[in-house]
């Protein structure tokens, strides 16, 4: 998908390819919202990600293009006889844009294993945010467990040189393991990237400290990026509930942050 804007500063979808299990909506546009942002949903025709699932997503914003993208729903990682499943993200930011790569949160399934990879390349101009969630469920009330969830996410200058990388990989039994100190017994984490080459970083990090402390159920940590590149938050949160709530409100912080308008959350 590749963002543009139109004569009157509305960004527009100018290009698209969407093949199964993808569905691209029509761009939505919201009276609160910055100036010219097109909120797009992307959904799944297929029930969720299946073993062996290879899905690629590609995102660019070309200059001063403003874009939300999110998903329909959570989406589901089935259990898995063999092999697993990938998922690539890979977001381009050209100069002056904004972007917004907000999926809602994966839920794994017992025997389930998943590989996600999300590169953002962003002009020194434009700005981003991009988050990465999960949640563990055993829809049997058995309490099964993932297989492995493996996650890597990259921040690349313009020129290609890497910014940032975080990368883990976890498995479900040291999750129900509930280990002081570790995880304890919080079951759903989730990660936050906001991309912005600006001296305002502390004081947007210090105003995302300060909205996650206060929601119930969350434990969080948040640090400046490397290379002065922005902000990083990472959550641990006792369901998927409160997983919801504290990666809506550090989304819209760190979007309020960058465009100075706070976002309403999106309808699911």
């Amino acid at each position: 998908m590749t963002f543009a804007v139109d004569g009157d500063g509305r960004t527009f979808i100018v290009r698209q390819f969407a093949g199964y299990p993808f569905h691209v909506c029509r761009p939505h546009y919201f009276p609160h919202d910055a100036p010219g942002l097109a909120t797009l949903y992307i959904q799944s025709s297929s029930g969720g990600i299946y073993q062996e699932d290879r899905h690629d997503i590609a995102i660019v914003a070309v200059d001063g293009a403003r874009a939300h993208v999110t998903t329909q729903a959570s989406t589901i990682v089935h259990g898995m006889e063999r092999d697993r499943a990938a998922q690539r993200a890979t977001i381009t930011a050209g100069p002056g844009s904004h972007v917004e790569y907000i999926p809602d949160p994966l839920i794994l399934f017992p025997a389930s294993r998943l590989s996600t990879t999300l590169t953002l390349r962003i002009h020194e101009s434009a700005t981003a945010i991009v988050v990465d969630s999960f949640l563990m469920h055993d829809p049997r009330s058995a309490d099964g467990a993932f297989d492995e969830f493996e996650a890597r996410t990259m921040i690349e200058d313009w020129g290609g040189t890497r910014l940032a990388t975080d990368r883990f990989r976890i498995a479900g039994r040291d999750i129900l393991a509930a280990m002081p100190g570790i995880s304890s017994d919080y079951r759903a984490q989730g990660l936050l990237m906001m991309v912005q080459r600006s001296n305002r970083t502390s004081d947007i990090l210090a105003q995302l400290r300060a909205e996650i402390a206060v929601i119930d159920d969350v434990w969080a940590g948040g640090s400046t990026l490397p290379n002065e590149a922005g902000v990083w938050l990472r959550l641990l949160a006792r369901d998927g509930a409160a997983l919801r709530a504290g990666m809506m409100v550090a989304w819209a912080t760190a979007s309020e942050g960058i465009t100075g308008i706070r976002p309403l959350p999106r309808r699911k």
